[in-house]
Order: structure tokens, then sequence, then C-alpha cells
């Protein structure tokens, strides 16, 4: 932390910017499919999108475009905080759904936004992020609890369970395998 009292303090997009998060690629995986969700090769002739973890040369890849980021960033002064790097490779189950893996920690913003005083902590829309908070978690009670105007806001989130998704209106063209989740 840099040591001054009001840490959670953003009321534009235009001022300096003096403390920021970026993301990790460490332990990515793909997207895995789910109801809602299917996703798709970019620019290949339409094969299977992988599943499972990334391969070590796309991280390495992303994390040196992220350590770019960070050393701009830095180069003006802006302090930089990381999360730390959770296990996405592993099955996730909760009461609603199940997963075999969960996705990347590589957007802050995308989890959390900082409007004033205030961190809002969006729910994900989809189950492989559901628990993508959680890399997050011990920053936010770090800024929590060091400033003390800090208001930390987290919205529902939502059960995703497997009867909420109408998956009618999914064609088998556009799903791959039909009506499958």
């Amino acid at each position: 932390m840099n040591g001054t009292a009001h840490l959670v303090n953003s009321w534009n997009e235009w001022d300096p910017l003096r403390e920021i998060v970026v993301g990790v690629a460490d332990n990515a995986c793909f997207e895995p499919r789910e109801p809602g969700h299917r996703p798709q090769p970019r620019g290949k002739d339409g094969g299977a999108f992988p599943t499972g973890p990334k391969p070590p040369e796309m991280i390495d890849r992303a994390n040196e475009q992220l350590a770019g980021l960070v050393s701009l960033l830095r180069s003006h002064g802006v302090t930089v905080r990381r999360p730390e790097a959770p296990r996405l490779a592993e099955p996730v189950r909760t009461p609603s759904f199940e997963v075999p893996h969960q996705y990347c920690v590589v957007c802050p913003r995308d989890v959390m936004i900082t409007v004033g005083h205030e961190i809002v902590e969006a729910p994900m829309s989809r189950r492989a992020r559901y628990f993508e908070y959680q890399a997050y978690r011990k920053l936010v009670y770090e800024y929590w609890n060091a400033d003390p105007r800090a208001v930390w806001t987290v919205a529902p989130k939502p059960s995703m369970a497997d009867s909420i998704p109408d998956l009618a209106w999914v064609s088998p063209t556009s799903a791959g395998e039909g009506n499958a989740s």
C-alpha cells in the first residue's frame, strides 16, 4: 500500500492514475462450454475449441504482455498491484452447477470497478468465472481495511442452475452439438 489514508478514490477517467490492479495469466484455461456459452475458434476452419489448461507458451506470451503493461505503468510512477495466481484447472462444483475448470484472472476490471470511494464487485456471467473474484479478495480486503472511507459492495451472485437457461433457442449449427450442455 502507498500509505495514503484514502486509497479508494476514483471519480473520473482523466485524473492521473496513482494505483491499479493488473491481472496475471498464470494457470489460465480455455473457457469450457456451458449453457448459454459456446466458445468458438477465431479465424480457423471451425474445428473444436480447445479445453483445459492453456499451453505454457500461450501463458508466457500473455504474461509478457501483462509485464509490459506493468513496466509502462510503473515508469509513469503508478503503483501496480497483482493478484496471486489461483489454481484454475481443477473442477468447480456448487449446489447448482459444475464446470471442469475455471478460466483466468487477467481482467480485474471485469470483476470489480472503483466508483468514488466504493469498490463494486460484479457477479460473472459464466460458470467458469463464478469464483474469479477470489483472486482479488486479498487486495480488496487490504484496501477496505486501510481506507476508513472505502465502501465495498458485492452484487448478488446468480445460481446459474442447469434449470435456468432456455436452450430451445440454440440451433444445432450455432451450438456445435445441438442443445447439449
